[in-house]
């Protein structure tokens, strides 16, 4: 039997390991990587310059016509651009939005795997100018991240400046995927900045103050039209502000906005007070921003208040505020209304107040406002500084309307000086006109001292006064009528009363000076000088009556009176058997009177002429006056007439 071969293999050779160290290992592979690598981001290139012909072509039948200054590429940078415009048409002359630097990616894994063109956009710190047909809004050291994708936009962040004004938003725009890329829309690209405006407007926040920083996101759905829907809901906050010119502590707003109305929430600490706000609006493009809310002053107390804001026409009105806040002092919150704040009056008690219809303007020539009316609603107390004096005024009640630089007063009525007063009239430029003023029962101890008239002897006398006509610092405007009355005076304090005696006296030594007289006197004035049309003045034994004329512009006095013995003084004891005529004339600081013509006195006759005291006579005859210029400050300086020479 033949033999059979060996099938059995022989047994394998045992090799060393390799040492996988040393050189001659896998490192083809890595090598191969590296260089397939390079070729597919050098491949990049010509991808990314197709894709950005296809984005642009894309913009193109959508109507946007981008154009940039320059361009440049890196792999690991993508597409950069500077000096970006897009444009509404092919020529390029009608720009929308301008962006100083832009830089673009495309995520290629995304875009194989979803086959849809998306790219990545982003700037930083880049100038932003928006166009429109009212002209350019600008955004400065604006950085964004957007994500452009079939259908949608979507902003991850939004940064940018607007003077002193802060974005940080967030947000998405929605717009239809699938539009007929064989008929272009060019034209239909532009933005509508009104709001944007609107904003800005309702802001208006000062330079180099704040920063007021504003925060939220936002929804645009370009799908709709052709209104356009959009929503943004926004915070903002800012410490050391000037809003429209008012200084703020600190602001914070919350805002809900929509393309067809707005709500505000604001909270606002002024230089003094606070104000906490609500606002609304239902039409950007014509309807004002209306308002409401609660006024606070330092001390706690409140007014509502209601009113509107007109951006466009930069016009505030408040058609209600309602309280017992002190409006004085928190109106000093507002520079433009402080010029026209009185400055000599000091609240002791602020009352409870309606203010209606105040409107302000900033106009091209400066701010206007205007008050349809101020009622007190509740007495106050203040004190009133007149020629560095002060007047304490209790009880006073009242309205006040202001427009065009001049005061509207009506009913206005308090306590002063013991007694009682009603003014009206219309005060611009120092002077009230139209004025009816009435003081009753001014007790002569409180008026003496402020007029420099302090006199014990005069504690029991009482004043009364009525003025029809203007009220001026200056005598020449003063124009008007009226009446003074003086009662339970001594007699040697009533004008020309106690002159008369002492003339009465020279002739018969049993007129005696003594007891309680009472004058009264009607006048009418034109430009300062004063008629005296009715002058009485009377006592137990004498009764005096006179005309005349107290001219303030020249300062002199020149009339007649009489002067009459009365009762058993008149009838059995006097020598006199006539009326005693006098004269009384000169100026103002040298008044004299003196007997007119022959005396009749029992036995015979004889002519002569007193002087008296001037001081008295002074004061006494230019009671009225006095009291005038003390209350509407004095005419220091004569004025001359028309058509003489100063």
């Amino acid at each position: 039997m033949p033999a059979q071969p060996d099938l059995t293999l022989p047994a394998k050779e045992e090799r060393p390991a390799k040492d996988s160290r040393r050189p001659g290992g896998r490192w083809w592979l890595l090598v191969l990587a590296v260089i397939l690598g390079a070729v597919g981001w050098l491949s990049l290139a010509p991808i990314t310059s197709r894709v950005e012909a296809a984005v642009v072509q894309q913009l193109n039948v959508n109507g946007v016509y981008p154009r940039y200054q320059k361009r440049s590429w890196v792999p690991w940078r993508g597409l950069s651009l500077e000096g970006v415009t897009l444009y509404r048409n092919a020529r390029g002359n009608e720009p929308v939005i301008e962006v100083s630097t832009l830089s673009v990616t495309f995520p290629w894994r995304n875009i194989w795997r979803t086959r849809h063109l998306i790219s990545h956009w982003r700037a930083n710190g880049a100038l932003v100018k928006l166009h429109d047909s009212a002209g350019v809004v600008t955004f400065q050291n604006v950085s964004t991240k957007v994500t452009l994708e079939p259908g949608r936009v979507d902003v991850s962040s939004l940064q940018a400046n607007n003077g002193p004004v802060a974005w940080a938003l967030q947000g998405n725009i929605l717009f239809k995927a699938d539009q007929d890329k064989s008929a272009p829309k060019g034209g239909d690209f532009t933005v509508d900045l009104s709001v944007v405006r609107a904003v800005q407007e309702s802001l208006d926040i000062k330079p180099r103050t704040g920063p007021f920083h504003i925060a939220g996101n936002f929804s645009i759905d370009l799908q709709q039209s052709p209104v356009i829907p959009w929503q943004a809901q926004l915070t903002g906050n800012g410490k050391s502000l000037e809003w429209h010119g008012v200084p703020l502590r600190e602001a914070a707003v919350e805002a809900q906005l929509t393309s067809s109305d707005l709500h505000l929430s604001a909270n606002l600490q002024l230089a003094t007070g606070t104000a906490t706000l609500t606002a609304s609006r239902k039409d950007w493009d014509k309807a004002p921003l209306l308002i409401a809310g609660r006024l606070a002053d330092d001390g706690g107390r409140k007014d509502s208040i209601a009113g509107s804001y007109d951006g466009a026409a930069r016009a505030l009105t408040l058609s209600s505020v309602r309280g017992n806040a002190n409006l004085l002092a928190f109106a000093r919150n507002f520079p433009a209304v402080v010029p026209y704040l009185p400055t000599t009056i000091r609240m002791t008690s602020f009352p409870e107040v309606e203010l209606k219809n105040f409107a302000f303007r900033e106009g091209k020539s400066g701010p206007d406002w205007s008050l349809g009316s101020l009622e007190l609603l509740s007495p106050a107390d203040l004190t009133l500084t007149l020629r560095t004096r002060p007047l304490t005024i209790n009880r006073l009640t009242g309205r006040a309307a202001f427009k065009g630089h001049t005061w509207q007063l009506t009913g206005m009525s308090g306590n002063l000086f013991g007694g009682h007063f009603t003014l009206s009239g219309a005060y611009a430029d120092g002077d009230l006109r139209q004025a009816r003023v009435e003081l009753a029962g001014l007790k002569m101890k409180e008026v003496g001292p402020w007029i420099d008239a302090r006199d014990a002897t005069l504690d029991a006398a009482v004043l009364s006064l009525d003025y029809h006509g203007t009220l001026s610092a200056s005598p020449a405007h003063l124009t008007g009528s009226g009446g003074v009355r003086l009662e339970n005076a001594p007699v040697v304090k009533v004008p020309l009363l106690d002159e008369t005696y002492a003339l009465f006296s020279a002739f018969s030594p049993n007129v005696q000076r003594k007891g309680v007289g009472h004058l009264k006197s009607t006048f009418s004035a034109t430009n300062g000088v004063f008629d005296i049309t009715d002058f009485t003045a009377h006592s137990e034994a004498i009764t005096v009556t006179g005309t005349g004329t107290v001219d303030l512009v020249r300062r002199k006095v020149d009339g007649r009176a009489e002067g009459h013995l009365r009762g058993v003084v008149g009838i059995v004891t006097s020598p006199i058997t006539k009326a005693l005529e006098m004269k009384v004339s000169g100026p103002l600081d040298q008044i004299q009177v003196q007997p007119m013509g022959p005396v009749g006195i029992v036995g015979g006759s004889v002519s002569g002429a007193a002087q008296l005291p001037a001081k008295a006579l002074k004061e006494g005859v230019k009671l009225p006056g006095h009291l005038l210029e003390k209350l509407i400050g004095p005419g220091a300086t004569p004025e001359p007439r028309a058509g003489q020479n100063r």
